[in-house]
């Protein structure tokens, strides 16, 4: 069963933050920067949207982490192939900020749309930028 996988907020800023060198690189630096000059540059609003973003993220997180659990539950032999699978799903090496809210505008313009989750409208960009 295909669940339709949502990338937050703050994946889209992350993505934008990420450089074409090593991935794993990257994620080493960042998490070594400071967040603090961001933050300070977000007006209360801006921090609340943020965060917001963000609580979607680990509610996403948790969710395909239970799908991943499953998978591994059931298929042993096939954990490995299984999370890299999970994996393909995050990578948003290719993306930015600016394409992904583009489409997600495009998404809720649609009137079918109106009622549709965020994960549906990030799933759908995602799809529309490959």
């Amino acid at each position: 069963m295909t669940r339709p996988i949502s990338l937050s907020f703050i994946c889209a800023v992350l993505a934008l933050a990420l450089s074409t060198t090593s991935p794993m690189r990257c994620m080493a630096e960042d998490e070594k920067a400071s967040f603090l000059p961001t933050w300070k540059l977000l007006n209360p609003q801006e921090k609340q949207q943020f965060m917001a973003g963000y609580l979607y993220g680990w509610r996403d997180a948790a969710k395909v982490t239970d799908i991943a659990i499953s998978y591994i539950k059931e298929n042993p032999q096939k954990a490995v192939e299984g999370l890299e699978s999970v994996r393909a799903l995050y990578d948003v090496s290719r993306f930015n900020s600016s394409a992904i809210a583009h489409e997600v505008d495009t998404f809720f313009q649609d009137s079918d749309n109106h009622d549709a989750s965020l994960t549906a409208a990030i799933s759908f960009a995602k799809a529309r930028l490959r």
